[in-house]
């Protein structure tokens, strides 16, 4: 006969721990567009008789890649809940957090080009505010494409 020490049982004083990953991932049937997602959730509780405390957290991860890998784009988002409760007290702490980026990549006009490589010496050359007007005593055709900068 083997003896086999069980672990004591469960008392309220026990912390308690929970922590779930879940992911997925699609192509847009419309866009051939990669798509990924990930969300994280992470709680834990620890009470005794006279106090309580919890914590909480949640990530939610996306991402988005173009079906050429021309595009790329990041989103994350985050919030955390701390509470504690003890007599005659109880606090809580919200933190969040959020990050989002964007990456684009491809070939390059020759207008885009010479201005990049001119180091934005001259851009009047490529802004034409009034259809038709004269930069540079040259006329702009009206169907010219803006490069606006932000």
């Amino acid at each position: 006969m083997e003896v086999v020490a069980a672990p004591p049982a469960a008392s309220r004083g026990a912390p308690f721990r929970d922590h779930d990953v879940r992911e997925w991932s699609r192509i847009d049937s419309i866009t051939g567009a990669l798509e990924r997602a990930r969300l994280e959730t992470d709680s834990w509780t620890a009470s005794t008789n006279d106090a309580c405390h919890k914590y909480g957290k949640v990530v939610d991860s996306r991402a988005r890649t173009g079906a050429d890998g021309s595009v790329q784009q990041q989103a994350s988002r985050q919030l955390e809940v701390f509470q504690s409760r003890a007599a005659g007290a109880h606090v809580q702490v919200v933190k969040t957090k959020t990050v989002s980026s964007s990456r684009w990549s491809g070939k390059l006009d020759a207008a885009t080009r010479n201005l990049i490589e001119g180091g934005f010496e001259d851009l009047q050359n490529y802004f034409s505010f009034t259809k038709g007007e004269k930069l540079n005593n040259k006329r702009v055709p009206k169907e010219q494409t803006m490069l606006v900068l932000q």
